[in-house]
C-alpha cells in the first residue's frame, strides 16, 4: 500500500483495528481529519506527535498506522480482492 492508495475508506479500516478505537472515537478523528482538510495520506503522514497531539492517538496507535499488522494489510486486500468497500459517513459513497 502507497500513500497515493490512501483512501478514507482504508483510513477507517485502519484506525478500527487499533485497540482502543471504537465507533464513537473513530467517528471523531475522521470528523477531524476532515475539519482540518486533510487528505488520508496527508493524515498518515503526520508526525507521531503531531498524532498524539491534534487527535490523541498514542504510541502504539502510531505505530500501527505507520506499520500495520500483516494480517490487517492481508486482510484490506482479500476485501479489495472481493470488491468490498468500507462506508464512511460522509464520503460521496455513503448511502
Amino acid at each position: 500500500m502507497t500513500d497515493t492508495d490512501v483512501s478514507f475508506g482504508y483510513l477507517a479500516y485502519l484506525l478500527q483495528a487499533v485497540p482502543g478505537i471504537g465507533p464513537s472515537r473513530l467517528a471523531t478523528i475522521l470528523r477531524r481529519i476532515r475539519q482540518d482538510g486533510l487528505e488520508p495520506a496527508a493524515f498518515v503522514a503526520l508526525s507521531a506527535s503531531k498524532l498524539w497531539a491534534q487527535y490523541g492517538l498514542k504510541a502504539d496507535a502510531v505505530a500501527l498506522l505507520s506499520q500495520p499488522e500483516q494480517r490487517t494489510i492481508e486482510t484490506w486486500r482479500r476485501l479489495q480482492e472481493l470488491s468490498a468497500s468500507v462506508l464512511v459517513f460522509g464520503e460521496n459513497d455513503y448511502p
